[in-house]
């Protein structure tokens, strides 16, 4: 240890006059990743005392020249703290909630924005004073630039989806904030106050309100009962969880912070690193300044990697960092400007992406997201126009999918080939019995087509052995003969002989018939596939929220099945018989049972 203290002397020695640098010097029996990604507050200890951060106040001098050298000498010795940059690819928590907002991180049990939020402000627990607002991660007098004071908290009324276009306007139902006004993002519809994807919610296929049956999901805006291309059932909703940020990888994996999903990956956007689950530009963030865990000391910024004591030429100082507001997308024009919606930051205004080349279309900010007017199947051509279930935008222009027999009966996209309504024509329908055989109504197997219908001369007393072969009053058909008696052990079934153990239509006693794609074994209707059988439909128990895990289990309260159990989705929390966000629920504000008083609302998990 007294070896430790006299390098730690010497290495003051050699950094002086090079600025107040805050060096990080591990216990030397310590592992080399110890603390990597730890929320380091200034003054706070990291959990170990001196034998986990040892921060050396060095005296500067003169002021540091933000046209000079950086805080270390290139050609004299490095920092000590050399961590190895983490891979981009972000881990998902085990359990808990998941902070999706730019600038949000979780403190304690609540997602909150450390840019603006009064009580964690920069960091978690840092409280500013009272008088003192959140200003970019900072505790100022006033709000700076463009920002507006909602309490102690410094706001973008074009952004902030707890402060939409006014203080206290939240965006509820999944929406986003963009130029003041709530929306829901690109591909999705409000649905009785939620943004759902029509494409893919079992509640709202194809339409708000239209829900699938127990033994369906939905895929392509169509209610079926299995996925169709390569898609997972995840909740009753068929998704690629090689993309979809909720069910990355697997369900229920959502990404977090800044992250999107790429091939089954929560992955960073280009030039940010994951630290401690959040995505962060280490260049310029203050609490990770060149490496994850790296925090600079009070009064210093981070620029290019390094803790210095002023912003080089060209870039703004927002709180600790340095950016340049005319490209920061979270300092768009001014310090805590942030583009949304899926805008970024040009020329120091909030824009969608524009066409970079022949053949390439731009984007158009329809409601609060950037779209492709030429793609988008929620803004088709224009803003607000929708294409049809099935349908896609191809050029602008709402289509069924190219080929396959694909045409557009009743605004809906139906295959002529296979559909029992519309087989061959549209409005052409098959009769009971029938299906559609490329384009032809046609008997199923097993039956005959007779003037009557699809019947089975086998046992049809009216067709019994040949169409038109009708049996003699009392007779019955047996085995496509006319016969006055059923064969010892086979039942009298309404003028048919039938085989109660395997008759789908008499299974177990006259009358009682199997659906579904059910079949009857041992006089009870059974299913294959390891599917249920659950009130005359062949369901599968371990994500039918209907009946989820048995029969008649209903997962209620917003819940959705998975594995056979009834699941809050995450990021909410099951409170008595509901699935809730306790973050913004004022009956169950932070916790359980924790109801805010009237006029109150409940914000991250607080009642103001």
């Amino acid at each position: 240890m007294k070896i430790y203290f006299l390098l730690s002397a010497l290495l003051a020695t050699l950094v002086a006059g090079c600025g107040a640098t805050a060096l990080r010097l591990p216990e030397p029996d310590a592992s080399a990743d110890a603390g990597l990604g730890a929320d380091v507050s200034p003054g706070a200890d990291a959990g170990g005392g001196l034998q986990d951060l040892l921060i050396l106040p060095i005296d500067a001098g003169e002021p540091f020249d933000a046209g000079g050298p950086p805080p270390f000498d290139a050609g004299g010795p490095p920092p000590l703290d050399v961590v190895t940059p983490p891979l981009d690819v972000v881990s998902p928590p085990d359990s808990g909630p998941v902070c999706n907002g730019v600038g949000q991180r979780l403190c304690g049990a609540d997602c909150v924005d450390v840019r603006s939020d009064g009580s964690n402000c920069g960091a978690c627990g840092v409280a500013c004073a009272a008088g003192q607002v959140c200003s970019s991660g900072v505790c100022q007098t006033s709000c700076s630039g463009a920002l507006r004071a909602c309490g102690s908290d410094c706001v973008d009324l074009r952004s902030d989806a707890n402060h939409c276009g006014a203080c206290g306007t939240r965006c509820a139902g999944g929406q986003t904030c963009a130029a003041g006004a709530c929306g829901c993002a690109d591909g999705q519809t409000l649905c009785n106050g939620a943004c759902v994807n029509l494409s893919a919610d079992g509640a709202n296929c194809g339409a708000c309100g239209t829900r699938c049956g127990a033994s369906q999901v939905c895929t392509a805006g169509v209610c079926r009962t299995n996925c169709t291309g390569g898609l997972t059932v995840c909740g009753g909703a068929c998704v690629n969880t090689r993309s979809d940020g909720a069910n990355c990888g697997a369900c229920g994996v959502r990404c977090s912070s800044g992250s999107s999903c790429v091939n089954g990956a929560c992955t960073c956007p280009s030039g940010q690193t994951s630290c401690a689950g959040a995505c962060v530009d280490v260049n310029n963030d203050a609490r990770n300044c060149g490496a994850c865990g790296t925090v600079c000391a009070a009064g210093q910024v981070c620029a290019n990697g390094g803790c210095q004591l002023s912003c080089p030429p060209g870039t703004a100082r927002c709180g600790a960092s340095c950016v340049n507001i005319a490209s920061d997308s979270s300092h768009c024009g001014a310090c805590g400007v942030t583009c949304s919606g899926g805008t970024t930051c040009q020329g120091g205004l909030c824009r969608c992406a524009q066409g970079g080349g022949a053949g390439q279309q731009g984007q158009t900010l329809c409601g609060a997201a950037c779209v492709s007017l030429a793609t988008s199947t929620t803004n088709c051509g224009a803003c607000g126009r929708a294409c049809a279930a099935g349908q896609q935008c191809i050029r602008g222009t709402c289509a069924c999918p190219m080929g396959g027999g694909n045409t557009t009966c009743g605004g809906q996209c139906v295959n002529l080939g296979t559909d029992r309504l519309n087989c061959g024509a549209c409005g052409r329908a098959c009769a009971a019995g029938q299906q559609c055989v490329q384009g032809t109504c046609a008997c199923t197997a097993g039956l005959t087509p007779c003037p009557s219908g699809c019947t089975n001369p086998l046992d049809d007393p009216g067709n019994c052995g040949a169409c038109g072969n009708r049996c003699g009053t009392g007779q019955l058909c047996v085995l496509g003969r006319c016969t006055s008696q059923c064969p010892e052990g086979i039942a009298t079934c309404d003028g048919t002989c039938a085989n109660t153990q395997i008759d789908p239509r008499n299974c177990g006693a006259c009358g009682t018939a199997c659906f579904g794609g059910s079949y009857c074994a041992a006089g009870r209707c059974a299913c294959a596939g390891g599917l249920t059988y659950c009130n005359g439909a062949c369901v599968n128990t371990a994500v039918v929220p209907n009946n989820c895990g048995a029969c008649g289990n209903v997962c209620a309260g917003g819940s959705f099945c998975q594995n056979g159990t009834c699941t809050c989705a995450p990021g909410t929390t099951r409170c008595g018989a509901i699935c809730t966000r306790l973050d913004f629920d004022p009956t169950n504000c932070g916790a359980c049972g924790r109801t805010c008083a009237a006029r109150q609302r409940c914000n991250m998990g607080r009642c103001q």
